[in-house]
């Protein structure tokens, strides 16, 4: 018998415990996290400016492998967070 689905409706369902969403809303709003979902909105904003004019601005195709794709991911992910951070 799964009781998987059933287990996750009676401890997460936010509308008839006040108790467990008060205390995730609670945490989720509190104000240390503020600058954080600012910060992470904005590079949410931009990463699709940032990704085209990556691809539009290369001058030769590119052979993909596993190391150039991480590489790739984390330099756009870094000019995305500092662009976000400065505007």
């Amino acid at each position: 018998m799964e009781v998987s689905r059933p287990l996750f409706k009676i401890i997460f369902d936010f509308n008839d415990n006040i108790v467990i969403s008060g205390i995730i809303n609670s945490f989720l709003s509190w104000k240390a996290f503020l600058p954080l979902s600012r910060l992470t909105y904005m590079a949410y904003l931009i990463h699709i400016d940032v990704i085209n004019i990556f691809f539009w601005t290369m001058s030769a195709p590119i052979h993909f492998n596993n190391f150039l794709l991480v590489l790739l991911n984390k330099a756009r992910s870094c000019i995305c967070q500092s662009m976000s951070y400065h505007l």
